[in-house]
Parts: structure tokens; C-alpha cells; sequence
């Protein structure tokens, strides 16, 4: 698999044969509906067994991806300013692998990450794994807040290094010789309110106010597809 393939969603959906509806159950020998619910229970553990093995192999792609070419990630972490200022159960490593989690994870909201959180088993085989539990999806936000953002830009950059140093991206330059990187700004967020001084806001023809925010971003791109990110303001 390539450094940044997304996670594809390993979870294939499942073929049920249609189940009756109430009025038909009701025609149904005991037999026959004593079957019919048979084959839902039996269809539900595999549609929860399926779930299980697409979590299950997500920590583990997660993991082989940065300690197979990231392995200094975590030290380099652990060397991010901890702004908080009350003690925590959580390093600030844990925090930001949690940040990179909802990502990968394709998490839509931290309500969904914190569903892979209450997974007992994933959440174990994750702290196995990297060697500190999942904080609370609410934590890593609060906690992200208060970092410093030219440090996260530094971690980000000690990345891209590493990529350019194993040549990862040489076969793709253009004509050979130069990297492409594209511009630009896009919006990471809208919302019904104004969250804060930095929220843009437009106004629809009906007169409703949705603010956003934007980001200019620079990122390195290939004929390939790949589009990193190599610097944020």
C-alpha cells in the first residue's frame, strides 16, 4: 500500500434476502418464522463480525504506516510545547496520534471517533499497539486549541523531509526534474454560528448567515494522485 493510500472501507455490504413484512410474519408457521429469525440474527453477527475486522485492520495499517516510515514520530511529538495547564491522564503524544486517528479513520465528527474509543476491543489492540490509551475526541480538540501552530507546522515538515530524503516522490517529478506544488485556499469548516474573530461569514438569498473558515495551503501533487501537504498558513 502506498504512505498516504486512504484506508478503504474493508466492510463489503451484505446480501440479505428480504425478510417479510409484519402482515406476511403473521401468516407464518411457527416454523417458518422461527427461521426467518434465524437468518436475521445470523446476517446481524456477520454485518458486527465484518465491523469488528475493518476496525481491527485500521489500527493495524495506522500503525505500520508511521513506524515504517515515520518511526521517530512519537519523539518528535513528545518535543511539541505542552500548553495545558492542569495534569492529564494523557501525554501530548497521545492527543496528537488521536488528531492523525480522526483522520485516517475518515472520522465525520468526534462523536464517531469516540465510538472506535468505546470499542473495548479496538481501543485495546490501539493502546497495545502504540502504548497509551485513546483520549476522549473532546479532549483532543481542547487540547489542540492550545498548541502552538508553527510546532505543528515543524512536525509536519520533519515528515515531508523524511519523504524527500528516501526520494519517495522523485519518479513523479515533472520532466524529471522539478516538484509541483499547488496553492491554494479552501474552506476546513462551517458553521451556524461564529465561532470565533477568525470566522468568515456569507449571507444566502434568504437571508441565513453560515460563517467558515478558510486555509491557504501549499501542497506538494503528482500525476499519481498523491497531494501533500508541505505548509499551512
Amino acid at each position: 500500500m502506498g504512505i498516504f493510500q486512504s484506508f478503504q472501507p474493508l466492510l463489503q455490504s451484505e446480501t440479505h434476502e428480504k425478510t417479510p413484512p409484519a402482515k406476511q410474519r403473521s401468516r407464518l408457521s411457527p416454523r417458518q418464522a422461527s427461521k426467518i429469525k434465524q437468518r436475521d440474527v445470523s446476517a446481524q453477527k456477520r454485518v458486527i463480525a465484518a465491523q469488528q475486522r475493518k476496525k481491527t485492520a485500521l489500527v493495524y495499517e495506522m500503525h505500520r504506516t508511521i513506524f515504517q516510515h515515520f518511526p521517530h514520530l512519537l519523539d518528535w511529538m513528545r518535543q511539541v510545547d505542552d500548553r495545558r495547564k492542569k495534569a492529564s491522564d494523557y501525554e501530548l503524544a497521545a492527543h496528537l496520534t488521536a488528531c492523525l486517528a480522526l483522520f485516517l479513520f475518515k472520522s465525520e465528527s468526534r462523536n464517531q471517533y469516540n465510538h472506535y474509543r468505546g470499542d473495548a476491543q479496538f481501543a485495546e489492540n490501539y493502546q497495545r499497539l502504540f502504548g497509551f490509551a485513546m483520549p476522549h475526541g473532546d479532549s483532543v480538540h481542547n487540547v489542540m486549541a492550545q498548541l502552538n501552530e508553527d510546532q505543528i507546522e515543524h512536525l509536519k515538515h520533519q515528515m515531508v523531509q523524511v519523504l524527500l530524503r528516501r526520494k519517495t516522490f522523485h519518479g513523479s517529478r515533472y520532466r524529471g526534474k522539478w516538484f509541483l506544488v499547488a496553492v491554494d485556499a479552501s474552506g476546513v469548516g462551517s458553521y451556524a454560528h461564529q465561532r470565533d474573530a477568525q470566522c468568515l461569514h456569507r449571507t444566502s438569498k434568504t437571508g441565513k448567515i453560515t460563517y467558515f473558515h478558510t486555509v491557504l495551503e501549499a501542497r506538494l501533487v503528482t500525476a499519481g494522485g498523491f497531494s501533500v501537504s508541505i505548509a499551512s498558513q
